[in-house]
């Protein structure tokens, strides 16, 4: 009997769609865990800092840059949603720090968090949950007083360093969290520090211990001083750890009745809980329309004086945390500027600062430190629900399993084509 020289189609088309089925079942089954999400999207070194009764900070690193926000949810169904500090417009950017703040949290109150990275939430089903406490509400301020700690941080090239996380930490306080600022400047208030079991404030007592660690990139830098010598702290350098504790940082000299100091150096002065943060003296900086800010007594006026050949005047009064900002309503020309407050001190004595700086002339570039045209955020919160997180997950490279069974698929096609044509 003649061998037929050609398989019946029926035939062909099975072994065709057996291959196929074959295949794609080995994908599935052999390659599961290319569906989960990256390690390098996963939050390492989570910190919650700054919490209150009502509020607290977030913060945590990945080791690529990824989006980042959060969510807040209890056990009676209430949510919270709130985006990283410099994403209050509600679109994502990418970083590798990552500094969540939200507010009107309800006192004395368990919250699980959920880190939304890159669209991935964690941790993961098989992890522990992030968990948060608020604190009670506490009335009885008198033992509050710190004054704000604040410095300059800049990477081993001298440029400053942008986009980490400064975290501050007093003798048996909780954490106080802030962003380094595009200068490489950061602040941080203390008046109301709680302790680590957030029961009271931390009694204000001369020369406490003040830890400062650093987060920048993948890395952690040390540093201790003490809060005689923490407004400004002396200029740190990634990747070197530094002790400033019994090191007087601060220049005085009296004229007359009042207290006026000119910095010569890119160190801030303080003079009775009176400063001025920024601009540091001899900044360059590209704003025409400067963010002036610094410490002073909370409640207390502060009297501006801007420009060198047409000075123009404003006001602002310090904030219940020891902080003021303002920002000039009218463009200052390009050159050299300077910027003199007028306040009073905690002692009720008035105080004058000055301070130097260059305005750059449009298209000019920044080099070295510059002075932010963004506030320094203390609490600066966002606890809108976004609807769609506008940045796309990162692709994540998988392996070369899924290419070889992919190849073997399209042999196995070719294979069962070339039957059909036999």
């Amino acid at each position: 009997m003649a061998i037929p020289r050609k398989i019946p189609t029926l035939l062909a088309l099975f072994i065709l769609f057996f291959t196929i089925g074959a295949v794609s079942f080995l994908i599935q089954k052999m390659t599961p865990g290319m569906t989960k999400a990256s390690p390098s999207l996963e939050p390492t070194e989570l910190l919650i800092t700054n919490v209150s009764d009502t509020s607290a900070k977030i913060i945590w690193q990945t080791s690529v840059p990824t989006t980042g926000m959060i969510t807040l949810s209890t056990k009676n169904g209430t949510k919270i949603s709130a985006y990283d500090e410099r994403d209050m417009t509600g679109k994502l950017s990418k970083y590798t720090m990552h500094s969540v703040a939200v507010k009107n949290l309800q006192s004395n109150t368990a919250y699980t968090i959920a880190v939304i990275s890159n669209g991935k939430q964690f941790p993961v089903k098989d992890k522990p949950a992030y968990m948060l406490q608020t604190g009670p509400t506490i009335t009885d301020t008198t033992e509050a007083g710190f004054e704000p700690s604040y410095g300059t941080i800049k990477t081993r090239d001298g440029k400053p360093a942008i986009g980490g996380i400064v975290v501050v930490t007093l003798e048996d306080s909780q954490p106080i969290s802030s962003l380094i600022t595009p200068s490489g400047s950061w602040i941080v208030p203390l008046n109301f520090i709680r302790t680590k079991d957030l029961s009271r404030y931390v009694p204000a007592k001369s020369q406490t211990t003040e830890t400062i660690t650093v987060y920048y990139g993948t890395e952690k830098t040390e540093g201790i001083t003490d809060t005689e010598n923490d407004a400004p702290v002396p200029d740190m350098t990634i990747g070197t750890s530094s002790d400033f504790r019994n090191k007087e940082s601060k220049q005085k000299s009296i004229l007359g009745d009042q207290t006026r100091v000119t910095p010569t150096t890119a160190q801030t002065t303080k003079i009775g809980g009176v400063s001025i943060t920024a601009p540091v003296q001899n900044a360059s900086i590209v704003s025409n329309r400067p963010l002036i800010q610094g410490t002073g007594v909370a409640g207390k006026a502060v009297t501006l004086t801007l420009g060198i050949t047409k000075p123009s005047t404003g006001k602002t009064t310090v904030g219940g945390n020891g902080l003021w900002s303002f920002t000039p309503k009218t463009p200052l020309t390009s050159g050299k500027q300077s910027v003199t407050i007028t306040t009073v001190n905690d002692k009720g004595k008035p105080v004058a600062l000055t301070t130097a700086f260059t305005i750059l002339k449009a298209g000019t570039q920044v080099l070295g430190d510059a002075t932010p045209s963004a506030t320094i955020t203390i609490e600066a919160t966002a606890t809108a629900t976004p609807t769609t997180i506008e940045a796309e997950p990162m692709p994540e490279p998988g392996g070369s399993l899924p290419t070889i069974l992919l190849i073997l698929m399209g042999v196995g096609m070719v294979a069962g084509g070339a039957v059909l044509l036999l």
